[in-house]
């Protein structure tokens, strides 16, 4: 583990950013997945309690990978030619720190996941729209809520 570690760490400070290159993340599961994340410039890749998170601008929104999924991690350069990139998700949770009530609005409809720091799924529950969840029985600490492909990072108070 630690190896890999040290890999994943020198392949990130060989993929420096600058104004005409992206760092391009590339993870397959152990399921097949395969799924590809373009960084931005305020973009991140970290570790915490054996999950990879990924972090593509300076926003909340974070995907998190449990390490026991994950098969293999790439980490490329790509040229983008003064074109930024775009997400077609419009998803918005907050607030963020929330006390005992979540509001999450999507296009749609969608599963929603809550995820303890601890990588365990701790409530379930399908919205649409604007939809409000109910997390006053959650203990205080942070949350991870993912989206379909997105993954927000929360303080529960």
């Amino acid at each position: 583990m630690y190896k890999v570690s040290l890999i994943i760490l020198l392949c990130l400070s060989c993929c420096g950013l600058s104004a005409k290159t992206a760092t391009v993340v590339k993870t397959e599961l152990k399921s097949g997945e395969v799924n590809s994340f373009t960084l931005s410039e305020t973009g991140d890749v970290s570790f915490e309690n054996r999950n990879l998170l990924i972090r593509r601008d300076n926003t909340d929104k974070i995907t998190l990978i449990p390490l026991d999924d994950l098969k293999k991690l790439y980490f490329s350069n790509i040229e983008v030619s003064g074109v930024a990139q775009v997400s077609d998700e419009k998803i918005k949770v907050y607030p963020n720190p929330v006390a005992d009530v979540l509001n999450v609005e999507v296009d749609g409809t969608a599963d929603v996941l809550i995820i303890s720091s601890d990588g365990r799924v701790v409530m379930s529950q399908n919205v649409s729209q604007k939809s409000d969840i109910n997390v006053s029985g959650l203990a205080a600490g942070t949350y991870y809520v993912k989206i379909g492909g997105s993954t927000f990072k929360i303080e529960k108070l």
